[in-house]
């Protein structure tokens, strides 16, 4: 049984639903039964995956938590938590079976909230700076008194949580997967050639994804041959025009050279935008979930990464970027300056692109990682 908070069809293609949807589709296809408890009355559209709806998984309605579990007594039940719910969520004690932690919070330290405390909006501490406020030995003392074992897509917070829980409990650090026969490098000959380096940027305008840092450093690379091409996906009009005067109050006087994409874009676009790009920059300051899946999409469409030493990006980018110090636009800039002066560079780090890419693992062998686990 999967315990998953906001699970619904409309969230089956994000992270972390993304991952249970797909692992749960292996562990089906294995002749595995899989239930799914969540606190949204939608059934999954995963065919064999069994739903069971409750109000709340907080610790107010843990009575009806455990009915569903003795009504179904599962072998397994993997939790996607953090350390907030480690620390409130009463309903463990009624798990009768094997119970498995999925991390989807990255289990930061106070000194990596401090240091990102300048860029967080008020909406994003509340959200995340809150499990900081959590003992670290009291959420460990929740692992070790109920689990066996933590799931992680970070070898840094499976390191990290498994030093906090001591040695009982088993950390395992598993890939997150990746349609690779899509996201896909182009074809020899037909990537686009100019004279000026294209930086990308992939996502929402929040100040916790480090955009504002991005618009800082951008405004320091003075006369270089450069632009930077800003992916808003489903932005309206209107975002983007407020996009544009954030951006018009930062980038003095290089207007010219910031472009900005809102509105709808199919997938197809979206992967040849990755394509053509020179270099991809993801400069999070705290990451809100585990693992950027647009990190990995980049690599695998053969476009080198910059991005910050914050939770598993440095292990997700590996030889096939840079890795910068979060929340630095000095950092950020010379890192994209030294680019920006080096094609020969960035065609070595494109080589190393497709190198790692041949480590990636698509769902099916992301499924298989975690049936190895459970049938451990």
């Amino acid at each position: 049984m999967f315990c998953v908070y906001g699970y619904s069809p409309e969230v089956e293609r994000l992270q972390p639903w993304l991952t249970v949807h797909q692992v749960a589709s292996v562990l089906i296809a294995s002749g595995w039964e899989v239930h799914l408890l969540t606190d949204v009355d939608k059934r999954p559209t995963l065919a064999g995956m069994q739903h069971h709806y409750v109000r709340t998984m907080r610790p107010s309605n843990a009575a009806a938590v455990r009915a569903v579990l003795d009504a179904v007594a599962p072998d397994r039940v993997i939790v996607l938590t953090t350390p907030l719910n480690l620390m409130f969520s009463s309903w463990y004690q009624f798990v009768r079976c094997e119970l498995i932690a999925f991390l989807t919070y990255p289990f930061y330290t106070h000194a990596e909230l401090v240091r990102a405390l300048p860029h967080l909006r008020r909406e994003d501490f509340v959200t995340y700076g809150r499990h900081a406020l959590v003992p670290k030995f009291l959420w460990a003392r929740t692992l070790r008194k109920y689990y066996s074992a933590v799931i992680a897509q970070s070898h840094r917070t499976a390191t990290r949580v498994a030093c906090a829980a001591g040695p009982m409990i088993k950390a395992h650090s598993l890939h997150a997967g990746l349609d690779l026969d899509f996201w896909a490098p182009a074809k020899v000959g037909t990537t686009p050639t100019r004279s000026v380096v294209r930086f990308l940027y992939v996502g929402s305008a929040k100040t916790i994804r480090g955009f504002n840092v991005l618009l800082d450093a951008f405004s320091r690379l003075g006369d270089h041959d450069i632009e930077l091409r800003i992916l808003a996906r489903g932005s309206p009009p209107d975002e983007v025009g407020e996009l544009r005067r954030r951006i018009d109050a930062r980038v003095v006087g290089m207007r010219d050279r910031v472009e900005i994409i809102g509105g709808w874009m199919e997938r197809e676009t979206y992967r040849e935008e990755l394509r053509a790009a020179d270099v991809a920059v993801l400069p999070f300051v705290l990451v809100p979930s585990e693992l950027p899946v647009s990190v990995i999409e980049c690599i695998a469409c053969g476009t080198p990464v910059i991005a910050t030493d914050i939770d598993g990006l440095p292990d997700a980018v590996g030889d096939a970027g840079v890795i910068v110090r979060s929340g630095s636009a000095d950092a950020l800039a010379a890192a994209m300056r030294d680019l920006a002066m080096d094609p020969a560079r960035i065609e070595q780090l494109r080589a190393y692109c497709i190198e790692a890419r041949k480590s990636m693992l698509d769902w099916p062998g992301v499924g298989r990682e975690w049936l190895r686990v459970l049938s451990a």
